[in-house]
């Protein structure tokens, strides 16, 4: 698999980005790519140069120091210049792709490090993408954003796309075992809110995340795995009064208050017990 680029012109010319170096005018080169492959990685290198499939290529110039940039130590800009107004151009690809049998997980990332104080560039965090189902036209992909911890990288936050049902955010816990926090932007009494969509809900969960602790939905509100229902019936204040001479009172008067605050913290305990506060 390589390339010819040659220079038709008398003049030197610069090969472009991401490629490097530049040829004489009539000199040639061979790189160790496909002209598919550089057209996708250098779109306008045919516009200034002759590009020549020569297929399989044995000699000794077949190098990967020919090929594109690599080790660049100074800033670099790629601009996309097409006719689309309204979508997203991809401008960089990364792709990953195996000798053996892809399995879940395989994915590609992108690398960040910066200098710390004592002059060394350290891994200051990593995005990646992964398949985490890798069944051919069933993929489910997945975006894990890793922050650095001492130049290793830890959890830190995944975007996953689930198979027909809409896509998930799983906030995961530090490698030092802090619970993950939130906070809001803005005034310092802003609050965060958290909705469902649709028929959904938004629940809290045990750890294993196999047992509800809190759901609401668009009906109402449910506690340990009840069902949610909407705010319960308001319970008037309940005044106790004895009638009836001293030193009273009877014990028909007796057993029917009785029955009134009965009644009440029944109403009290049923609308309980529908929230789940109380088990039934």
């Amino acid at each position: 698999m390589a390339s010819e680029v040659y220079n038709p012109s008398v003049e030197i010319a610069s090969l472009p980005y991401p490629l490097t170096g530049a040829l004489k005018g009539g000199q040639r080169i061979i790189l160790s790519y496909s002209p598919s492959d550089l057209a996708t990685a250098s779109p306008s290198l045919a516009s200034a140069f002759r590009v020549r499939d020569i297929g399989s290529w044995s000699g000794s110039v077949d190098d990967a120091s020919y090929g594109l940039a690599a080790a660049q130590t100074t800033a670099q800009t790629v601009t996309i210049n097409d006719a689309t107004t309204n979508a997203v151009t991809v401008g960089m690809t990364l792709s990953h792709t195996t000798s053996g049998t892809a399995a879940a997980n395989i994915g590609a990332g992108l690398l960040f490090k910066a200098e710390n104080d004592a002059g060394t560039a350290k891994k200051a965090g990593a995005v990646e993408g992964a398949l985490s189902t890798v069944t051919a036209s069933s993929e489910v992909g997945e975006v894990n954003i890793r922050p650095a911890v001492a130049d290793t990288l830890v959890t830190g936050l995944k975007v996953t796309g689930v198979a027909s049902a809409v896509n998930g955010i799983t906030a995961l816990a530090s490698a030092t075992g802090v619970a993950v926090r939130m906070f809001p932007y803005g005034e310092t009494n802003a609050s965060l809110r958290l909705a469902g969509k649709g028929t959904g809900s938004v629940a809290l969960t045990n750890p294993a995340n196999d047992a509800l602790r809190v759901e609401a939905n668009a009906t109402g509100l449910g506690f340990f795995a009840a069902t949610p229902v909407a705010q319960q019936a308001a319970q008037t204040a309940l005044t106790i009064t004895v009638a009836g001479d001293m030193p009273g009172p009877t014990a028909a008067e007796i057993t029917a208050r009785l029955n009134l605050i009965e009644n009440r913290l029944n109403a009290v305990s049923t609308a309980l017990r529908n929230l789940g506060l109380i088990a039934t």
